[in-house]
This record gives C-alpha cells, structure tokens and sequence, in this order.
C-alpha cells in the first residue's frame, strides 16, 4: 500500500517516474552504443558475419545470467504483481535465447571474453547480496531492456529493415520487445519508495556495461560510406520513444 501511495503522488505533483529519470541520467552513453562502430556496421550489413556469430554467442551467455537475476528478483518481491511481472519479462528472455539458439549451434562451449563476464558477474554479485531489494537487481537489469529496445526502434526508423542483419533489428524494434521494456519500467516505478539507495548507481554501472559489450566485439577499423552517413542521420534524429 504504501509503495504505491508514494507513486501515486509522485504522478499528481508531477515528479518524473524513477525510471525515466534513470534513462535520462545514462542517455549520453546510451547515445554512445547506438553510434558505436560496431552497432552502424550490423545496420548498415558491413558487419562480417563471424563477428555477428560470436556476438549471439557471447549473448546467450549473458542472457542466462540475466535469467538468473529474474529468478533473484521474484525471491525479494513484495507483492504477488511483482512476481507475475517478472515472470512474464522471464519469458520475453526465453524467446531471445530461442532466437539466439537458431543462430548459432547449441551445444557449442561459450567462453565469455572479459567485458561478457564482467557484465554477468556483477548482476550475479548485485543478485547474491543478502541486502539487495527487488528494485536494486531491476536497475541493474533495466539498462539491458531500455538500451536495446532504443537500439532498434531508432535503428528501423533510421536505417530501414533491409539487410544481413534486419531480423535482429526486427526483434528489438518489436511493439512486443517495448511493452516488455515498458513493463519493467512500470515496476521499478512501483517498487521506489522514495530515496533511491543504489538504484542510480546501479543503473549507470549496467548502461557502461551495455557499451563496453558492444565494444569488445571483433570488427573492422574501416568506417565505410553508408556507416559514416547512418551515424549522421541517428545523431541528428529526435529520439525514438522508449
């Protein structure tokens, strides 16, 4: 009752829901991933395809851990909404990790590079904290949803469906992955109680994360022609809504 008293009154006064206050925080860097060198070549299809195939690869690893941390979240959750929402977004995971597994062998042996493992360690760790509360292991989650459904709406809107690589613009840019994204969103909102604790740093930590994941990905140093005009017109483009 109380949670959602303090976000009730937020909304009649007017105060910005923590999560969108969390987005506006990180938007710099999350700017910073959606021009980085390795995100233009995927839209633009210079991306080599084994760079692709390793990419899936180290993202099925991560995604698994990410699994885990719903499964954290529904120990700590307060209310019977709260582990019906996780367990919906647990599902939206699975489908991802279907996709994943249709492009890449199944039994192969994933050895994550040290940013794949960096990332997973620290939702493990943030997971494993007996003093972590739901809303600590969302903001650490959150990025992960918000980052790639900004990715893909602002990568359809701008570069178009076409390409080597257009289903996975396609599945980001999905109403279904933004009413998952939003879904998480609502929660966190429900969940603050005012005092954000670690959420912030939590959140900000997550979104470097989110960048230095894409940068560890192999890919050529040439930025061609149609790369170079893409991150023109993204940087010059309103963003997309979350």
């Amino acid at each position: 009752k109380m949670m959602r008293l303090v976000f009730l009154v937020a909304v009649v006064v007017g105060a910005k829901p923590l999560s969108e206050r969390l987005w506006e925080a990180n938007a710099d860097v999350a700017r910073a991933s959606l021009v980085h060198p390795w995100v233009l070549a995927l839209a633009t299809g210079d991306l080599d395809a084994a760079s692709f195939a390793a990419y899936v690869s180290q993202d099925k690893y991560f995604l698994l851990a990410f699994s885990r941390s719903y499964g954290r979240a529904i120990g700590t959750c307060p209310d019977m909404d709260c582990v019906e929402t996780i367990h919906s977004l647990l599902g939206a995971v699975v489908d991802e990790l279907k996709l994943h597994s249709s492009r890449s062998e199944d039994e192969e042996v994933i050895q994550p590079t040290k940013a794949t493992l960096a990332y997973t360690d620290f939702l493990d760790d943030v997971g494993r904290d007996p003093e972590t509360t739901t809303l600590d292991i969302l903001a650490a989650m959150a990025p992960c949803m918000a980052l790639y459904t900004y990715v893909g709406r602002e990568l359809k809107r701008t570069a178009g469906a076409e390409g080597a690589y257009s289903d996975w613009i396609d599945t980001y840019a999905s109403d279904d992955f933004q009413i998952a994204t939003q879904s998480m969103s609502r929660l966190i909102d429900r969940l603050y109680v005012g005092g954000d604790g670690r959420a912030p740093a939590y959140y900000a930590k997550a979104m470097l994360y989110e960048f230095d994941f894409f940068d560890a990905q192999a890919r050529s140093d040439d930025v061609t022609p149609a790369m170079r005009s893409l991150k023109d017109a993204l940087l010059l483009a309103p963003p997309a809504d979350l």
